[in-house]
């Protein structure tokens, strides 16, 4: 993690116009908020540079729904949305909906749905990536950035499995 300042910084050292800020995905509510005041307060500082992508905790889907209505219009994206003490069940898909439901009004940018694959460590996601297919075929029209190659997800319509017609 850096500061904004040493973000700005290694920007200017780089060439780099923008960078997507965004948060961990944090469990704790309170957390998140923190984090997303940061965030924002961050670009209302260099508003030409960065771009805030919010972080809310999907397992509180009501304190998220709030958080995201409320959120300052500076906010162009969602993200990283991940589950890191269990793997997304479907019950969770159902939980979230009204959450995506809530940002497919909103109709920015994308959000960002992290997904990481190869080796196991402490504290890496454990849903499986079917998981994150049903939840794009649950908000066809969202426009999710499903980041790392979405673990493989753009070969799924290679399979007849799972093609859609």
């Amino acid at each position: 993690m850096a500061s904004a300042e040493e973000l700005i910084a290694s920007m200017d050292a780089a060439g780099v116009e923008k960078s997507v800020i965004c948060g961990f995905s944090w469990s704790d509510p309170g957390l998140c908020a923190l984090h997303n005041q940061y965030l924002l307060e961050s670009a209302a500082r260099h508003s030409q540079r960065l771009i805030v992508f919010l972080s809310l905790p999907l397992t509180n889907p009501d304190w998220s729904a709030r958080e995201l209505d409320q959120g300052s219009r500076e906010e162009q994206g969602v993200g990283e949305i991940g589950f890191y003490r269990h793997a997304i069940t479907a019950r969770d898909v159902d939980a979230m909906k009204p959450v995506l439901a809530c940002w497919r009004r909103k109709d920015p940018s994308p959000p960002s749905h992290k997904r990481n694959l190869g080796h196991t460590y402490p504290g890496k996601g454990r849903t499986r990536l079917e998981r994150f297919y049903e939840i794009i075929l649950a908000f066809p029209r969202l426009r999710i950035l499903l980041a790392h190659w979405g673990g493989g997800l753009p070969f799924y319509e290679l399979m007849r499995r799972w093609r859609r017609p």
